[in-house]
């Protein structure tokens, strides 16, 4: 019997380490996942000679063209699911308030034009995640308007 107790007593100790292990990993990736998406936009830069003449468009105040309007309009939702997923890595825990770049998005999304329509659009499709359109109305969209 005083076995079993031991052996009861090495499981419990070696299912603690797993789980602890477990949550490491799960905090490595969502940190890897962070700098990926941040990432995004040098990535376009370097692969895309389009997305650079996009951006220049914007800075120079252009007119653009439908197809820029298109490729525009789904950046902007290529940014607003990112953000949907940092911010659920942010309220399980997994990413910590001073690497979670609230006070950038409302920056990031004055940039670019159609976000505000493209926000109302991304905003329809996702009305189960209430505290995400919640956090992005009140400490990100307010400071746009």
């Amino acid at each position: 019997m005083l076995l079993a107790n031991f052996g009861v007593i090495a499981g419990i100790i070696f299912l603690a380490l797993e789980i602890s292990q477990n949550n490491e990993l799960m905090q490595a990736e969502a940190s890897f996942r962070l700098k990926d998406n941040r990432a995004m936009g040098s990535q376009l830069v370097l692969e895309s000679p389009e997305y650079v003449a996009l951006t220049l468009k914007i800075s120079n105040g252009e007119v653009f063209t439908d197809l820029d309007e298109v490729r525009l309009k789904a950046y902007v939702d290529q940014m607003l699911i990112n953000w949907q997923w940092e911010y659920g890595e942010f309220k399980a825990g997994r990413m910590s308030s001073n690497i979670f770049p609230a006070n950038q998005y409302a920056m990031a999304l004055k940039a670019f034009p159609f976000a505000l329509e493209g926000w109302e659009s991304f905003k329809l499709g996702i009305e189960y995640d209430k505290d995400f359109i919640k956090f992005m109305e009140d400490e990100v969209i307010a400071k746009l308007k």
